[in-house]
């Protein structure tokens, strides 16, 4: 196998105060809320510990599908700055425009959560570790639908 691993950045700005913003990332009630690429989808379960070495579990069922989780643990909790934890997918998790199983080896996300004038919150997502250049493509779209889901969500709820 290579050592050659791929990455995705992200950079998105939340018109939610820093705190609202963690919280809406961190606790299992705020993540069944949001944590979905579109209203379709539903979280049947979301757990977490949070704390470094702790885990979280989250059930994420898609329209017409069965639940998958992302499960994974927590490297470093520096919140309200910065969280990093690792993730994979248990379950039978297809990706939907190319049917293709999704990567059931672990990668690795760090999540900044920077303060703006205004009550906004910057966010930066570094996902890194994926094995592939088509892994890695998979999520591409992924994550700027779930970026854009916890903007509504933190902008309606707070």
């Amino acid at each position: 196998m290579s050592d050659i691993t791929y990455g995705l950045h992200f950079d998105r700005v939340i018109d939610a105060p820093r705190h609202f913003v963690c919280r809406a990332w961190t606790e299992p009630d705020r993540l069944r809320v949001w944590y979905k690429p579109d209203d379709t989808w539903s979280i049947p379960t979301a757990e977490s510990e949070l704390r470094v070495g702790g885990a979280y579990r989250i059930g994420l069922k898609p329209p017409g599908g069965s639940t998958f989780y992302e499960v994974g643990s927590f490297r470093e909790v520096s919140l309200p700055d910065r969280l990093v934890y690792t993730l994979r997918f248990q379950g039978v998790h297809l990706h939907e425009p190319t049917g293709a199983e999704m990567e059931k080896y672990e990668t690795l996300i760090a999540a900044e959560f920077q303060e703006l004038p205004a009550e906004r919150t910057r966010v930066i997502v570094a996902h890194e570790g994926y094995r592939t250049m088509e892994d890695r493509d998979r999520h591409q779209n992924g994550w700027p639908r779930f970026l854009d889901h916890l903007a509504k969500y933190c902008s309606a709820a707070r």
